[in-house]
């Protein structure tokens, strides 16, 4: 299990940046990626975390942390998101290997405004939302895959909430037993946007997490936690 909580240390583009376990290492300030940026920024506010990542990808860029997982057939992913506009199809999170290989994604789209989808490795959509996204909001992202069965037998389960509620919202809950998706073991959790294209966007990414060989929901911002990865930032 894997959680970023409160800070992190500086790192350059492409390099690993570490935290310690419940300490609190070097204020994260900012790093470069491939004509992307990801700074420490509290837009979102503090009420919720203390802790915010602005993902920016400028034109024809991508901007991503991961980390590498344990070989696994299992995983859950778990994230805080917040967007002031929604200005493209954006893939925010996804678990499989090296970017932007992967057998989970989800992704927020630009029209209509903040329709969530769950897409598979061949990039199709397996879950699109009745409900929709709003700007200025406060998200929490839970969910997780399990590909140990064959193909056509893969569980995936996603839930959106707002912030901290224990509920999910209606129109943002998907749950199936009968997914397609890679095969293979998920060696890596990504946060952020790996895909390039023509137009920039910007979003706010907090309370990163994984957890390697189950499928429980990590839950709000509080809970105890290990740290026991290294963030790459970079493609």
């Amino acid at each position: 299990m894997a959680i970023l909580r409160s800070a992190l240390t500086d790192g350059a583009s492409g390099s690993n940046i570490t935290t310690g376990d419940a300490g609190d290492p070097t204020p994260f300030v900012g790093v470069t990626t491939t004509g992307g940026t990801l700074t420490r920024d509290q837009t979102p506010g503090t009420s919720v975390l203390p802790m915010f990542m602005k993902m920016v990808n400028n034109s024809n860029a991508n901007c991503v942390a991961y980390w590498t997982t344990a070989t696994t057939n299992q995983a859950a992913l778990h994230f805080y998101y917040y967007a002031t506009s929604f200005a493209e199809r954006v893939a925010v999170a996804s678990l499989g290997t090296a970017s932007p290989s992967y057998y989970l994604g989800i992704e927020v789209d630009s029209v209509p405004a903040g329709r969530v989808y769950v897409t598979n490795n061949a990039g199709t959509a397996l879950f699109t939302s009745s409900t929709n996204l709003s700007t200025s909001t406060l998200y929490r992202f839970e969910a997780s895959l399990d590909n140990t069965a064959a193909a056509g037998s893969h569980i995936i389960n996603l839930n959106v909430y707002l912030a901290n509620s224990t509920s999910p919202i209606s129109g943002l809950t998907y749950s199936t037993t009968t997914a397609s998706t890679g095969t293979s073991s998920l060696v890596r959790a990504n946060f952020g946007r790996y895909t390039r294209s023509t137009t920039a966007s910007t979003y706010w990414l907090g309370d990163l997490a994984s957890r390697d060989g189950g499928t429980t929901e990590i839950g709000q911002y509080g809970s105890a936690f290990t740290w026991t990865k290294t963030i790459t930032i970079g493609g």
